[in-house]
């Protein structure tokens, strides 16, 4: 079973992991991906989160999954070998506008932003973006780009 930042959305991960791993043949693997708790990815979850209001009994943070040892603890009960390896990705732009276009066009949560706020709320949260995405700048020619820390399991079911 393959998950490319999904599976950690599941809104009750010991549900989410056991119906993996139940899916998985005998000797098989689960493989998925998953931002780490203060990754770039995390950043704007967390300026979305001051944007919409979140239930009253909210699920665990998907980022959690990207906590080594969080992620060995959910999986232990299931997994005989568990690989954990953090990456990066960058991602760059010639300029801050062009971001700001990309993440308008492309985002998760701009969308959801777009079709719910008002249009001065709305233009207030692209700004906080902006903010962060300036924040974690690390480019040097004028343009805009950051690194994002992910993690990438691996746990082989007995078989």
């Amino acid at each position: 079973m393959l998950s490319v930042f999904g599976l950690v959305f599941a809104p009750r991960p010991d549900v989410a992991i056991a119906e993996a791993f139940r899916v998985t043949r005998s000797g098989g693997s689960v493989g998925f991906t998953t931002w780490t708790p203060g990754s770039a990815r995390a950043r704007f979850g967390e300026v979305a989160g001051r944007y919409f209001p979140g239930p009253q009994d909210p699920p665990p943070s998907p980022h959690l999954w990207g906590d080594e040892e969080i992620c060995r603890a959910r999986l232990s009960r299931h997994a005989v070998e568990v690989s954990f390896k953090l990456g990066r990705v960058t991602w760059a732009w010639p300029s801050a506008a062009a971001a700001r276009e990309e993440t308008e066009e492309s985002d998760n949560f701009v969308a959801a932003a777009r079709a719910t706020l008002s249009q001065e709320r709305y233009m207030t949260f692209l700004d906080d973006l902006d903010d962060l995405m300036r924040s974690m700048n690390t480019a040097t020619d004028g343009g805009l780009s950051y690194e994002a820390e992910y993690a990438r399991v691996v746990a082989r079911k007995a078989g």
